[in-house]
């Protein structure tokens, strides 16, 4: 939250705007959350958080795809990044660390059950 610049919370809010837009039209925006999930690390200032998101993400493609196309779980994911959005554009790290726990302890509790 402390280390994003304008320019990255800028880049973060747009790509939540098109994941938006893109569920309003009932079409799938899967390549938004991953983008929003890469943009998050960049904003970070966490190159090795960036490295590792690299590995997960092509080690769960698969596994993300499906259950983005859960009911439901898009819009769920989009909340997550909204909450995760708003603290970090009120600079505020101890709300931001909360949001993302949550959001990966939703994202851990899907994975379990797809196992």
């Amino acid at each position: 939250a402390r280390n994003a610049s304008e320019e990255e919370v800028a880049e973060l809010a747009e790509i939540l705007r098109r994941q938006e837009e893109k569920m309003r039209r009932g079409e799938p925006a899967i390549e938004e959350d991953s983008q929003f999930h890469y943009a998050l690390a960049v904003a970070a200032g966490n190159s090795v958080l960036h490295r590792v998101l690299d590995v997960l993400m092509d080690l769960l493609r698969e596994s993300r795809a499906r259950s983005l196309q859960v009911p439901g779980r898009l819009e769920r994911s989009y909340a997550g990044h909204r909450r995760i959005l708003r603290a970090i554009k009120r600079r505020d790290p101890a709300a931001a660390e909360k949001a993302v726990k949550q959001h990966l302890s939703e994202i851990e509790a899907i994975l379990m059950r797809q196992i």
